[in-house]
């Protein structure tokens, strides 16, 4: 899947988040976004993820332009994030900030499933999506591994852990 972002925007009143900003990820990319404090990384993604809309700009998926309005739409398309902070229960207050993804949050849908022969599987249908399913942890700490040499074993894979690794 690709995902393209372009010209997006983001104010909140009078405080500019995002300015035509502008974003192409490729199938298999795993992409890391740096920025300062306050830089706009979260609103971003959360415009990717469907929480906000962009005041301005596209963003399209496989070059078809999607309006997402709501988290479970953005995951239905498979985009989904990694938790960038570490939460410790009783040290860590931040986990209220988090939307963690429930069946709840995919949209209705409407599906059909084509019986066609396959020699992949004894019956031929597959489960929606069977074929490109990819643990995702796992795939991240693969791409981190294999870019960086570091093996990560303690989630989340935090900028430390990577370090220390």
């Amino acid at each position: 899947m690709e995902i393209e972002l372009r010209g997006i925007s983001k104010h909140f009143g009078s405080v500019r988040a995002n300015h035509n900003i502008n974003l192409n990820i490729k199938p298999g990319q795993v992409l890391g976004l740096l920025g300062e404090n306050g830089a706009g990384k979260s609103t971003l993604m959360n415009i990717l993820s469907g929480l906000y809309a962009p005041d301005g700009g596209q963003i399209l998926v496989d070059g078809t332009e999607v309006k997402f309005t709501g988290p479970g739409e953005s995951i239905a398309q498979g985009i989904g994030m990694a938790l960038m902070e570490d939460y410790q229960p009783g040290r860590t207050e931040n986990l209220h900030d988090y939307l963690i993804p429930t069946i709840g949050d995919v949209p209705q849908f409407d599906h059909v499933i084509v019986e066609v022969a396959d020699e992949e599987g004894p019956y031929g249908a597959k489960g929606l999506g069977e074929h490109v399913l990819i643990p995702t942890a796992p795939a991240i700490l693969n791409a981190i591994r294999h870019a960086t040499g570091a093996a990560i074993y303690d989630l989340p894979a935090t900028p430390d852990k990577v370090s220390a690794a």
